[in-house]
């Protein structure tokens, strides 16, 4: 029977090995998720434009590999997401329930930064990924064959929205103090670095996802969400766009070479930003009628938000596409040689984070070219569409690999650690190794988990 010690080791090195799971895991499944709303964008857009009915839901003239491709893409993003919180979730109930050792505990003020970084990539991550699968699922799950799965959306899309308020409400007494606490730290630069804007992204999603639920929910529960919709979208687009330049101006002045990684992100924020208006338009024209709209709402409101979300959006998208182009041009502009053009296109496709800002600039060009008619915004829309899968296959092409390696580097470790091991002493009691030291002791659990780890590389 293994002691309590043994045990304790056990836990320990589990916890060492989910500690590994950092915060853009959620990525994964965010880019499925994204992936599917495209290609339904595109095929609904291509309907549209062809003199079909503007579904919201893809019809019986959708051929079936495409619906069948769509679900799957779509179910794969879901299974991930599960998978991912779930280790989440497991790693915070190890670390609130396993006493930590003290050299944990020493280097507090040397992670801080890390930690602040991570702080943000969760407040961003965790609810987009949330509103990523509802909005998805909204326009692929027939609601009239399940009725409850629209109570379940509607009830996710609340906690979400009001978690992204809540954000962006909080947001700048949140950036003051934390401001004030680096300062104190002296860690000046690594609070100008951190991206606050993306705190204000959730609201922004959520107002997005306000139009997809509209379009499964009666005519008086969507003009409810809409109005919603609006009051995110209002609170959250001046602040986040005043702390994107805020961050861009950090990250060209604070290194020589930016990472594309970084000038990407803000990318998310003006496709989200002209998606969210142009999508709450079209559904406000359907569901603010002269019957339908509010009881004090002027003449031809749902016209009047249709006009309004087309030119801002139009406005919003071309700033995203001018940010699309820059962003691009930096990886072009700071290489030197055609190998470095080559590790930086792949360190493009692989990275997991870019998935959610291309693909969200290629569903605002689908909304432009429905709304607008646009040929060319429809051809637009077909080239990121393979754009995104191209990003999407090398991130899993990344994730397998570094699954593979990180297996392999397990039962390696376990050999070393099996090979360095006394025989006999586990037999016995599990503390009392008189060939190694007491410190030794201390770190065995730690240092077997993390050689095993230094393959792993970042899934």
């Amino acid at each position: 029977m293994p002691s309590n010690g043994s045990t304790q080791r056990r836990l320990m090195r589990t916890l060492a090995i989910l500690g590994q799971a950092k915060a853009d895991w959620l990525a994964l499944s965010i880019a499925p998720s994204s992936f599917s709303q495209l290609y339904r964008a595109y095929i609904l857009t291509s309907e549209t434009l062809n003199d079909k009915n503007p579904y919201t839901l893809l019809d019986a003239s959708t051929e079936s590999w495409q619906i069948q491709a769509i679900a799957i893409i779509s179910y794969t993003g879901l299974a991930m997401l599960l998978l991912v919180l779930s280790i989440f979730l497991l790693h915070l109930i190890l670390g609130i329930f396993l006493p930590a050792p003290q050299t944990r505990h020493q280097q507090v003020a040397d992670d801080t930064p890390v930690d602040l970084f991570s702080l943000v990539q969760y407040t961003y991550l965790v609810p987009l990924a949330l509103l990523a699968s509802v909005a998805n699922f909204c326009g692929l799950v027939d609601i009239t064959a399940m009725p409850l799965l629209a109570d379940v959306f509607l009830g996710i899309w609340r906690i979400c929205a009001c978690f992204g308020a809540i954000a962006s409400i909080t947001a700048l007494p949140i950036y003051l103090m934390v401001k004030m606490r680096c300062s104190q730290l002296g860690m000046q630069q690594q609070h100008k670095q951190a991206p606050w804007f993306l705190l204000y992204i959730p609201g922004i999603v959520a107002a997005t996802t306000a139009s997809e639920l509209a379009a499964i929910l009666p005519n008086k529960r969507a003009s409810e969400v809409l109005f919603s919709g609006y009051l995110l979208w209002g609170s959250s687009v001046i602040p986040a766009l005043a702390f994107a330049i805020v961050f861009v101006r950090a990250r060209l002045s604070l290194t020589r070479q930016p990472n594309v990684y970084h000038l990407i992100l803000p990318l998310s924020l003006m496709s989200q930003t002209a998606l969210s208006i142009m999508a709450l338009g079209i559904q406000s024209q359907r569901v603010w009628t002269d019957t339908s709209g509010p009881a004090t709402a002027p003449l031809l409101l749902g016209e009047i938000a249709m006009a309004s979300g087309a030119i801002l959006g139009m406005v919003f998208w071309a700033a995203a596409a001018a940010w699309f182009v820059n962003s691009h041009l930096v990886v072009v502009l700071k290489t030197t040689s055609p190998r470095n053009l080559l590790v930086a296109l792949r360190l493009l496709i692989t990275t997991r984070i870019v998935a959610f800002p291309v693909a969200s600039f290629a569903i605002a060009t689908a909304a432009l070219a429905r709304i607008w008619h646009s040929t060319m915004a429809l051809a637009l829309t077909k080239v990121l569409l393979v754009y995104v899968g191209c990003i999407l296959s090398g991130i899993y092409v990344a994730m397998i690999w570094n699954v593979c390696s990180f297996a392999y580097g397990l039962v390696v470790s376990r050999k070393q650690r099996l090979a360095l091991e006394p025989p006999g002493l586990y037999g016995q009691t599990d503390d009392s190794r008189p060939c190694l030291p007491q410190q030794q002791q201390q770190q065995h659990a730690g240092d077997s988990a993390a050689s095993g780890l230094q393959s792993y590389g970042s899934i």
